[in-house]
């Protein structure tokens, strides 16, 4: 039995551990154990891989297949409102008719927005709270037909002339933009005819697609089952071959790229860091190499000099892109230009 159920029992009544089981639990906390019978679900790899259970399937709610009859999910304050809706909608369609669906809601994670929520998608819902942690019990689903507003953004490509289309949506990483880190790392991408080119946390698509349009064999990669199908479905839309890969350890084989282009996830901590860029490093060419932008005041280069030759390439606007080479000069003979080539820019 999960530890959090325990920890949350004293929320219904007259209940104990074993009167609540659930078939499916979502995003659950990495201190939660559960039953080997138990399916977990998240759309976020890492967050999975911390569980120890192998029953677990890396996708959003409104991706699993099925019908059940008890659901347990999570919400925390990380959880964008909008994916929170997306995910409530998907359990009231999971749940059969007697099915009953659990929130608990963590400290800061907007309880009474939640529970407004869920209130237009169940005809019984209870709620009862301690020390910041509430829990939301729903009965009576009445699932609802879901829509929501996504978001279209162009980029012109000044060096091809070729103009761009991601489609994203409310929740994801700058879903009505593209980030002002990704726009500067791209206008040091180099001419890539021919080139091995690896996308690393590619979100919606933007650098790897960019790069495809140049004449690139694309691999994108991301520990986000979100971000894979957005960026395999951009692919589609521009009619670019690329490879999308959900993974977070980056399995691909030693020296298999020329370029690895990252605006790497600066929140998932050190110890992941330090691993993801030197895998990126591993995974690059001798004579390739690794690209990243970062916040200027991130003091990477201490790791990064342990790996490779490090490069400041540039500075805009609160962000620096370096370059780190296993071997080899570096320089403007490196392939990589050390200025904007082109007036590429996401276009209004």
């Amino acid at each position: 039995m999960s530890r959090i159920h325990k920890a949350v029992e004293f929320l219904v009544q007259g209940e104990s551990p074993s009167d609540f089981t659930p078939e499916l639990v979502y995003r659950p906390t990495p201190e939660s154990v559960w039953p080997a019978d138990v399916l977990l679900v998240d759309y976020e790899l890492t967050r999975l891989r911390k569980l120890a259970s192998h029953n677990f399937e890396c996708k959003e709610l409104a991706d699993v297949t099925g019908n059940y009859q008890r659901v347990l999910a999570y919400v925390t304050q990380f959880d964008s409102f909008p994916q929170v809706q997306r995910d409530m909608h998907a359990a009231a369609k999971l749940l059969s008719c007697s099915g009953q669906l659990r929130v608990v809601v963590l400290p800061g994670g907007r309880p009474k927005k939640v529970g407004l929520a869920i209130a237009e998608l169940f005809g019984e819902v209870r709620v009862a709270t301690r020390t910041g942690t509430s829990l939301l019990v729903c009965g009576k689903p009445t699932p609802k037909h879901f829509s929501e507003e996504g978001c279209e953004l162009q980029y012109t490509d000044a060096p091809t002339g070729r103009v761009l289309r991601f489609l994203t949506r409310p929740g994801m990483f700058s879903c009505n933009r593209i980030d002002a880190g990704t726009g500067y790392l791209l206008t040091f991408l180099p001419d890539l005819e021919g080139c091995k080119f690896l996308d690393v946390g590619c979100g919606y698509g933007v650098v790897g697609l960019v790069a495809a349009a140049r004449g690139a064999s694309v691999t994108m990669i991301d520990a986000d089952a979100r971000a894979v199908k957005l960026s395999s479905g951009n692919a589609e839309l521009n009619r670019l071959s690329c490879e999308t890969v959900l993974d977070d350890q980056l399995r691909q084989d030693s020296e298999s790229y020329d370029f690895v282009f990252t605006n790497p996830p600066t929140h998932a901590g050190s110890v992941m860091l330090q691993s993801l860029f030197h895998n990126m490093v591993r995974v690059c060419r001798r004579k390739g190499q690794v690209v990243m932008v970062l916040r200027e005041q991130l003091n990477y280069e201490k790791w990064l000099r342990d790996l490779g030759a490090v490069e400041r390439l540039g500075t805009s606007a609160g962000y620096k892109v370096l370059s780190v080479r296993r071997g080899g000069p570096t320089g403007p003979s490196a392939g990589v230009v050390h200025h904007p080539a082109g007036v590429s820019s996401p276009d209004p």
